[in-house]
Parts: C-alpha cells; structure tokens; sequence
C-alpha cells in the first residue's frame, strides 16, 4: 500500500473502505488472529541496520563490487552504465537502474499512487534486473547473501534514491554540484582534448560519472590512459598515453581532489549521508 498513514495518540486503523463497507461499523473478528495470540516479535534489523536505505551509501557498492568490470566505460556491455559517479540529480548507475525505456525494475513512478496494482506486479520479483541476475548472469554474478538482501531490499522499497525527505523549512544551502562545476569540465576537457584527440573527441572523455569519490585517483579517466591501467572493467588505452608523472595527468587529478574535496566540505543532498559515514568509520 504506496500510502502514508499518520495516528493520532490511541487511534486505532482499520480496513474500512476498501475492504470493508463504509455505512457500517468495523466487524469484530470472529476470532483473535494467531499473532495476537503471543507477545510481539522483535523485528532483527538488515545488515546495514535501522536507517533507511540510500542508494549512494547502501546499493552502490554491490554494483562496484559485480558489475563494473562489464558496464562501465565509453561502451558499458548491453549500453548498461552502472558507473557510481554522479549525474546532474543523481549518479549515473541509478538513472541507468529507473530508465523507465530499459525496463530494468518494477516500481512504482509517479502519478501511479491511486492505480490499483495486481499481486506481485511490483517489486524485486518482477524486475528484469533481478531475472536476469538469476538467468544469464548466474555464473558470472556470485552475490554474497548481504548483497542480495540490499539490493532486493532497495528495489522492493521502490526504488529510491535519498534516504530522507526534503526539507523546505528552513532553507537549506545547496551544496557543491561537482557535475555541474563549468569550469572543472571545461579545464578537463580541454587537457584530453589535446592528449586524447587521436581516438576521443575531448567533451566524451569529460565525465563526472567517471569520478571515484573515494579516491579520485581511480577515476576512469585517469586510469584508463595509463600504460599499467588498472580500471573497474580491466579497459585501458593501448599502449598507454601517459603516465602518472605526467603533468597533465598531475593536473587532472589535481583538479578532482579538490572538487572532491569541496564536494564533502559542502555536500549537495546525496552525499551527505556518505559524509555521516566517514565521520562515524
């Protein structure tokens, strides 16, 4: 039920209205339902405990860990990028995942809240993604029993991407968008332009879906053009365009430590729970 129900104290909800008629009072039960017959259980909290679920934080590494070495790069397998870095709302493996056109999951979207859904319609059962985890990829993508629960979790939560509400009082600052820093992609895109221009056009290369926020010296862009390339997919630039005493190599990576760092000094939405995170680690 994609509703939200609020109680009053000593309020008591009951089914009238969609399942029950409305002219007439709520039916006793003829008999106590077996789970009013005990003491209530203690639900055991997920692996990643009480807090709600977020994307970045929660469901992004099981793809790192499964899924990089095929969907991620200038032509991810399937033209499925699961890449973690982030897009202009949101990263680019999650707008990937709610591609309405790939059909990847089955939730909920908006406008759909009122529609009366059938059994099972919805949810991690229903989803391609999840099928094809069971199917064609079953050999390939060994996921620990952890990893399943969060991303089955995930999509049977429908799918979200932050883990709160926003908050519209008091206005709240921003925050840093790295994917939309001008001048940082113009800076970069300029470097690989008179570096890479042989095989890429500059502008494709310059990519905030291609940044590690972690260590921003893994970041596809950088790894990729090394002679001893070790990116996510095992993908680099034969036989190597540069190496990391590079200057222009040494710039790139410059100019990412700091928007990475200006990005956790001051965290747009999304990134905030990872900032909570390291300062709980």
């Amino acid at each position: 039920m994609r509703t939200y129900v609020s109680f009053q104290a000593g309020e008591t909800r009951s089914c009238v209205g969609c399942h029950e008629t409305r002219p007439e009072a709520p039916s006793a039960p003829v008999q106590a339902a077996l789970a009013l017959r005990r003491p209530p259980s203690t639900p055991t909290p997920p692996p990643w405990g009480t807090r709600a679920l977020s994307f970045l934080r929660d469901v992004q590494p099981v793809l790192n860990r499964h899924c990089l070495r095929c969907h991620t790069g200038l032509k991810p397998a399937g033209d499925v990028d699961l890449s973690p870095g982030l897009t202009a709302a949101h990263n680019r493996a999650y707008d990937t995942l709610i591609d309405p056109a790939r059909g990847l999951l089955a939730v909920s979207s908006k406008g759909e809240t009122s529609r009366v859904t059938q059994v099972r319609e919805l949810g991690s059962h229903a989803s391609r993604l999840v099928k094809v985890l069971k199917t064609s990829h079953a050999a390939r993508v060994q996921l620990s029993g952890e990893d399943r629960e969060r991303l089955y979790t995930w999509i049977d939560a429908n799918a979200l991407y932050h883990d709160d509400f926003i908050v519209k009082r008091p206005a709240e600052a921003a925050g840093y968008s790295l994917p939309a820093d001008e001048g940082l992609w113009t800076e970069i895109a300029g470097l690989h332009q008179r570096r890479c221009s042989s095989c890429h056009e500059g502008e494709a290369l310059a990519r905030p879906e291609w940044v590690d926020l972690d260590d921003p010296a893994r970041s596809l862009f950088l790894t990729a053009p090394l002679a001893d390339a070790k990116t996510p997919s095992g993908k680099h630039c034969p036989p190597g365009v540069y190496s990391a005493q590079d200057a222009d190599h040494a710039r790139v990576l410059e100019l990412l430590r700091a928007a990475v760092a200006r990005s956790r000094e001051a965290p747009r939405r999304d990134l905030r729970c990872l900032t909570a995170q390291a300062g709980q680690d």
